[in-house]
């Protein structure tokens, strides 16, 4: 938007729009106030950042200095010549200027210059009164500049502006325009320095230095003179600025604290004139260090406020040459070309320090520490925070330089991996007062020595030490006095953390100062005795030789301190034939199982890099009757569940019982599942239930500790249930398509003859667009019989399913279009998208299913409730009511399949092989062997059998005969009794396939043929003229006995 007004229309009109075109303001950092209200930001802070620097001041109004509370005028438009006609007036011309009603000047022109990209700059001096006007254009194609009129009480600044037509002009204070303690030309620049120098004569060597070379912004220190002209700087004229008269060394020693000040920041401290050349102009300052006073006779240096962002092409000046006032003054210049102003003490306008620290921004000559300030101290005069301020994106376009080093013990840099054997050396930079620098590494243990130390003579910072374990408790902490930090001590073999930072050092109203500046760079050295060594422990067992059950395992655990290690278990030696098997020898945490009794030696190795290190552990596995060898034996774990389950569910039982070593306990259990899908519930409880989610292999391990040894016991737990389709695709169904109610619901029931119906191979429907044409079976296409004669049509399918106790579970798998209500055996069990209630012969679904929908089918759980108990064993019927959106739909499917999840016990198998439907204790063929015991035996349940595998023999002994392969859901045991008729007690006992088991118990095998295995067995716990008699217990939903 353009506005234009006359310099008579603006007196009243400024009110109204002043406020509106502050955004227009130009290349100014301070801000605009109108009558006493904030206006808003200057373009110049494209931020929108208001200024940071606070009101409150010690010091009274009479002090004189320039305080905040000094408002400054509202930008005015105002009339200027054309940029066109400054641009071709040459030096000598005369020119009208009218700046508002009260400010109508004329001036000749003194120097013009054209600097880089065409910018031309011109100075004129004032005719009739003193002073100057500087005109430049800017980098945007626009112009910027300024007006100092010198009265007698002092100078006035006015800053412009703008384009053609759109001029704007804002007095500001003298001390927001310059490095200045007051408002006259005598007051310019800060405090010479008496540090002594004595020149070198002309410089042969300016070494070419860069604090941070991959900087975008650039401090240029300028050692060997330069010519100076057409700047702000004595009216535009020329200043043939001599060299400094520096060594190489000194020029090293200046550019090293002036590095160290600007260390925090993403910004490169140079000498290096190319580097300057090629930053933006807006991101460079010039620092002419030379004897050549004429930009501030009486000064230690000079700048202009805000001159290293605003596009201005004015270098800064330092005139203190001698060693500890150059640096301080550069550094102090250059804050003012940032924006920032002068940190006073009292009624000082340069703070001159404590006598140890003092303020960048006041004059701390000679000091051991001068940093940065936030002004809070005692009778401070300015609290801006300088470190903000010069960080600021929005103003000076960089920031703080990127954190070197993680700031906690997770993300810390690890010493050690690319460090000469145990010698540390690094160096880093604390750049916020926020900023931590972490070190962690590992050790094997022994002497340590760490330090921090500042890298320059020139300090800013102390430095505080801290050394942590991996727990986080505080190991070692540097002390007090000195600015750097070193510990030292013996430590333990561990994961340690090193941190560094920047603290303060008392008070800064003392002889101290704070932590707000207290930042820099340092340099970490040291000797970490056996640094990044690989330390591998055994920690569980916590003893180093222990001893187990035989049938036990053992629970290794290890750790180990390292990086980029790998960990391997392995056995040492053992007995004869003896071998160990671990669960996972690449894991910290295995199990290992040990093949027979004996001596055992295991060891977990480390290796990082071909660094090894290792520990081992001794076991000895021990039989119930052994002496044991090491005094704790851990507890004792056994199981008494079985391998296989013939349910999905089933309850686990074992104990644990302990050697009371080390402290007498009754130990606690728990069941884990090392691998597979089953879920333990309450895995502590004495008999905690597993449930299984597939027949596949469990590993179930029932695990205890007594505090130093866990122990561990094994089964491969599954059950073998499995999900049957007992109606599927191409099953056998009949159908009906109605034309009135006759049927009602007597159709569903499972005695209904369906004899008169059609028969089909499901599934049955029809469809248009053919999309259904691989589903619907031979005799399933209902197009002709039903599309705009009926919505609805009657499907009956039989199937069979064994004894309801090897039943454990029901799902109907539902592809349908567009809706039905299903019943087994004349019970409904599923509707969807049907009406509610009764079912007539023209009901019609609720609404119409795409195809996407049809094409997944619905899985409906039919395990517990109505659908189940309806079942029986043997026939069932699954009847269908299946129907379409209406009669003239040109769609319809029902496509079920029916999955029942069946106990497929060998049991089960048996019955199945050999036709039987009935219970276990049945005896079809009449010989007094129920179907199980049949089973147990494999003999045909169907045919007369005579064996009798028991025999007593006349020593004493028992011989019996079993199948070669005996069913592993049958459990077999043998009783004794002394007159045969009661108090029958347990004397061998066989699961499955496993071996006999029995106190005092010896077995011998007899005799073994093609599909037989005869035994012998004595036992010492026989009765005299003992009875014997077998057993037999059938695994499954039910168990059946037989004796």
């Amino acid at each position: 938007m353009n506005i234009r007004m006359s310099v008579k229309e603006k007196c009243v009109g400024l009110r109204v729009w002043a406020l509106g075109l502050l955004v227009l303001c130009g290349a100014l950092s301070a801000l605009c106030y109108w009558n006493g209200s904030k206006a808003e930001p200057l373009a110049s802070d494209p931020s929108g950042e208001r200024d940071s620097r606070s009101a409150d001041k010690t010091c009274g109004p009479a002090c004189g200095h320039t305080h905040e509370a000094d408002q400054l005028a509202a930008a005015k438009q105002v009339t200027l010549i054309s940029s066109a006609e400054m641009r071709a007036t040459q030096a000598g011309d005369e020119l009208a200027l009218s700046l508002g009603e009260d400010l109508k000047l004329r001036g000749v022109v003194s120097v013009t210059k054209e600097f880089a990209e065409g910018r031309k700059a011109i100075t004129m001096n004032l005719l009739g009164r003193e002073g100057s006007v500087y005109w430049l254009e800017d980098t945007q194609g626009g112009v910027m500049g300024d007006v100092v009129l010198t009265n007698a009480d002092g100078n006035q600044v006015y800053k412009f502006t703008g384009r053609d037509d759109q001029w704007f002009l804002q007095e500001i204070p003298f001390q927001r325009y310059i490095c200045a303690s007051g408002v006259t030309n005598e007051s310019v620049g800060m405090p010479v320095s008496d540090a002594p120098f004595t020149p070198a004569g002309s410089s042969a060597i300016i070494p070419l230095l860069n604090s941070r070379s991959s900087a975008e912004a650039v401090i240029y220190i300028d050692f060997d003179g330069e010519v100076v002209s057409g700047t702000r700087w004595v009216n535009g004229g020329t200043i043939n600025a001599e060299e400094s008269g520096h060594t190489e060394e000194e020029i090293r020693s200046i550019w090293e604290e002036v590095a160290e000040d600007m260390r925090p920041f993403d910004i490169n401290v140079t000498t290096d004139r190319d580097v300057f050349d090629d930053a933006p102009q807006n991101r460079k300052m010039h620092v002419i260090v030379t004897p050549t006073v004429d930009a501030a006779p009486s000064a230690g240096g000079v700048a202009y406020l805000n001159s290293f962002y605003d596009g201005s092409v004015d270098p800064c000046w330092c005139f203190n040459l001698g060693l500890g006032a150059a640096g301080m003054t550069i550094s102090h210049e250059v804050g003012h070309t940032f924006g920032l102003r002068h940190d006073g003490y009292g009624s000082e306008e340069y703070h001159s320090g404590n006598g140890t620290w003092g303020p960048i921004m006041g004059a701390p000559f000679g000091l051991s520490v001068v940093a940065w300030s936030i002004g809070d101290y005692t009778k401070s005069t300015n609290t801006e925070d300088d470190l903000a301020m010069i960080s600021s994106l929005s103003t000076n376009g960089f920031g703080y330089r990127e954190d070197d080093y993680g700031d906690s013990n997770a993300d810390g840099y690890t010493l050690g991996e690319d460090a000469a054997g145990d010698s540390v050396n690094v160096t880093g930079v604390i750049s916020t007062t926020e900023d931590v620098d972490v070190f962690s590494f590992q050790t094997s243990g022994g002497a340590t020595t760490l330090s921090a130390l500042n890298t320059t003579a020139f300090i800013n910072m102390n430095i505080q030490a801290t050394l942590y374990d991996d727990a986080g408790n505080i190991v070692l902490q540097s002390e007090e006095p000195g600015y750097d930090a070193t510990i030292t001590g013996t430590l333990d073999p561990g994961t340690y953390h090193f941190h560094v930072e920047g603290v303060a050092d008392g008070s800064p109203d003392a002889s101290g100062f704070n932590d707000y500046g207290s930042l820099g760079e340092y340099g970490l050295t040291g000797d970490v005795a056996g640094l990044g060594g690989l330390i591998v422990d055994v920690v569980d067992p916590v003893p180093d030789a222990v001893s187990i059950l035989s049938g036990n395992g053992l629970v290794l655990r290890a750790s180990v301190v390292g990086s980029n290690y790998t960990s391997t278990w392995s056995q040492v030696s053992g007995p004869s034939g003896g071998v160990v098997s671990f669960d996972a020898a690449d894991a910290l945490t295995t199990r290992a199982q040990f093949s027979e009794p004996g001596l055992y030696t295991v060891r977990i190795t480390g290796d990082t890099e071909g660094l090894l290190s290792s520990d081992d552990v001794q076991v000895s596995v021990e039989e119930a009757s052994d002496a044991q060898i090491f005094p704790n034996r851990g507890p004792a774990i056994t199981i008494s569940s079985p391998d296989e389950f013939y349910s999905k569910t089933g309850v686990l039982s074992g104990r644990a019982i302990d050697d009371n070593v080390p402290v007498e306990s009754s130990p606690v259990t728990e069941w884990l599942v090392v691998s597979g899908t089953a879920v333990i519930a309450n895995p502590t409880a004495s008999i905690p239930t597993i449930t299984f989610a597939d027949s596949e292999p469990n590993v179930v391990t029932l695990e205890s500790s007594d505090g130093e040894i866990r122990t561990f016991k094994r089964i491969d737990a599954r059950s073998v249930f499995e999900a049957r389709q007992v109606i599927a695709s191409g099953s056998a169904a009949r159908w009906w398509v109605p034309r009135d109610d006759t049927l009602g619901v007597t159709w569903v029931a499972p005695a209904f003859d369906d004899a008169a119906w059609a028969t089909a191979a499901m599934a049955l429907g029809f469809n248009k667009n053919s999309d259904y044409v691989n589903w619907i079976g031979p005799g399933g296409d209902l197009k002709s019989v039903m599309k705009k004669k009926s919505p609805s049509a009657f499907v009956r399918i039989p199937f069979s399913l064994p004894t309801m106790d090897y039943l454990s579970g029901l799902t109907l798998k539902m592809k349908y279009n567009d809706g039905f209500v299903a019943y087994i055996n004349g019970v409904e069990v599923a509707r969807r998208n049907a009406p509610l209630g009764l079912l007539s012969w023209n009901s019609t679904a609720l609404i119409k299913r795409s195809f996407a929908d049809v094409v997944i089918a619905d899985e409906i759980d039919l395990s517990e409730g109505v659908a189940l108990a309806s079942l029986v064993a043997g026939e069932n019927v699954l009847a269908i009511h299946g129907l379409n959106h209406t009669k003239g739909s040109s769609e319809f499917l029902i496509d079920p399949v029916l999955e029942a999840g069946v106990i497929a016990s060998p049991y089960l198998v048996f019955t199945e092989q050999h036709g039987l439907g009935l219970l276990p204790e049945g005896d079809e063929d009449g010989d007094g062997l129920a179907n199980f015991v049949e089973h147990a035996l494999r003999t045909d349940p169907n045919a007369i059998n005579a064996e009798t595998p028991l025999v007593t023999q006349t020593d004493g002994s028992i011989q019996i005969t079993l199948p070669l392969e005996v069913p592993q859901d049958i459990d077999f045991v043998i009783e004794q009794s002394s007159d045969g008729m009661t108090s029958w007690t347990d004397v061998a006992s066989k699961s499955g396939a496993q071996t006999w088991q029995g106190s005092g118990l010896s077995v011998a095998v007899d005799a073994i043929t093609e599909d037989k295995i005869t035994y012998r067995l004595r036992t010492l716990e026989a009765l005299p003229n003992a009875h014997f008699r077998l057993r037999y217990s059938l695994r499954g939903p039910e168990a059946q006995i037989s004796e």
